[in-house]
């Protein structure tokens, strides 16, 4: 098989993955533009035949891709974001294998992945901020009113930002409080709303359900929704002008804001996880070492043991233990 079928061919299978899939466009876009990535970096090391690439030189090109500068922030390349191209060409290699196009899959047995830091750059908002920040969305305004119905509903429920903005009317049953959300990787799920936000989007709507296909939160243009991006926009000029803006909060603190709040009143971990729409609980399990952290700094501050004044008070005890430890 000449190395244009073999190219043809790793395109076909990913259009048909990425198409059975049900993914974001935004996710299809990235996972192409990783792999073009990757078959520029093959030509350029005289790579040409897919099916000729070793071991040795997948791991050159995962040393490659943690050295690259990225151009938009003049840093290397985020651990997500590595792994997020890498597993671009991990998929397709395994797409090849499984096609029959290639006899052997050289990333079998191969485990090359950065550990993802980025979750731990974000933190959730205290329950007294978040409040600060949502009673400070004026709803007498039609912009107050639309962002406080918006932002309540993604506390109230832990949306993403997709989420959210691709909500539509009827997508919505205000007598129960339950929503049907779509998530990622056409994964539908049925969540509850609190009180709070059923009113202020039900006050926001106005009684605007004639179309049960409309977008709660629609775009500029007709039949549009506002995108994810835009609305990351303008939640970080929102915080600005609050002067609450702090590095590590975003607009995904919001969702990790509602687990994070929920674990700590006593949720279950599992209700948690079909609320977030994980397919992993051990990405619900993140929030459980947040929660292990802040207990960590309070143990510090206020156990007697670990209290910074215990020491100048108890000194004597200190001293009593020692012996006890040396004559044992």
């Amino acid at each position: 098989m000449t190395d244009t079928v073999l190219r043809h061919a790793a395109w076909k299978l990913v259009d048909d993955y990425l198409a059975a899939g049900g993914f974001t466009k935004n996710h299809c876009r990235e996972f192409r533009r990783s792999l073009k990535a990757f078959f520029a970096w093959a030509d350029g090391e005289g790579n040409h035949d897919l099916g000729t690439i070793t071991k040795a030189g997948l791991c050159a090109y995962h040393e490659k891709l943690c050295r690259t500068v990225s151009q938009k922030t003049g840093k290397l390349l985020a651990a997500g974001t590595v792994n997020a191209m890498f597993q671009a060409v991990r998929t397709v290699f395994s797409l090849l294998y499984q096609a029959g196009y290639v006899n052997t899959n050289p990333l079998h047995g191969l485990h090359l992945a950065l550990r993802h830091y980025d979750f731990w750059k974000r933190r959730a908002f205290t329950v007294d901020e978040l409040t600060l920040l949502l009673e400070r969305l004026d709803p007498a305004t039609p912009q107050g009113l639309r962002d406080r119905a918006l932002f309540e509903l993604m506390y109230s429920s832990g949306l993403r930002a997709a989420e959210v903005v691709t909500l539509k009317t009827g997508d919505l049953d205000m007598h129960t409080r339950l929503m049907r959300v779509r998530g990622k990787g056409s994964r539908d799920r049925i969540v509850p709303l609190s009180v709070v936000a059923r009113d202020f989007v039900a006050k926001y709507l106005d009684g605007r359900v004639d179309n049960r296909d409309d977008y709660v939160f629609p775009g500029k243009k007709p039949g549009s929704h506002r995108h994810p991006a835009a609305l990351s926009t303008h939640f970080n000029q929102m915080l600005k002008t609050l002067d609450i803006k702090k590095p590590e909060l975003c607009l995904h603190s919001i969702r990790h804001s509602t687990a994070t709040h929920l674990l700590d009143n006593g949720a279950s971990i599992r209700h948690v996880q079909e609320l977030l729409g994980h397919s992993d609980i051990g990405t619900t399990e993140r929030y459980t070492h947040v929660q292990a952290e802040g207990l960590a700094k309070i143990y510090r501050r206020f156990h007697p043991r670990e209290h910074e004044l215990f020491e100048t008070v108890d000194e004597e005890y200190m001293n009593r233990l020692k012996t006890l430890l040396e004559d044992s």
